[in-house]
């Protein structure tokens, strides 16, 4: 089940970002605690989730020609104790 990804990208034959079409992650994460975050440290799950997006067929590669960057930002509290929340904005680049 792909949850957060619209029905008009699950639906596609032929991967939305290429070499061709290439895009940027903005990953937002938001904290459970008010403790400090270092955004970045995140990022063995990030990439874990953006492989599954590549199996999705999101893009046809998460190589640096598909996604010229990953950015890393503080979203505030995750309002869920216990619980990240990781908000992924992708956009398509020229």
């Amino acid at each position: 089940m792909l949850i957060g990804i619209p029905q008009s990208i699950r639906t596609r034959k032929r991967a939305t970002f290429s070499p061709s079409n290439p895009c940027e992650v903005v990953v937002t994460v938001c904290s459970p605690t008010r403790t400090k975050l270092d955004p970045p440290n995140l990022y063995p799950t990030v990439k874990a989730i953006i492989d599954g997006m590549t199996d999705a067929g999101i893009w046809t590669d998460d190589n640096y020609k598909v996604i010229k960057a990953i950015t890393f930002k503080y979203g505030g509290l995750s309002n869920e104790k216990g619980h990240y929340k990781l908000i992924f904005d992708i956009k398509g680049v020229k």
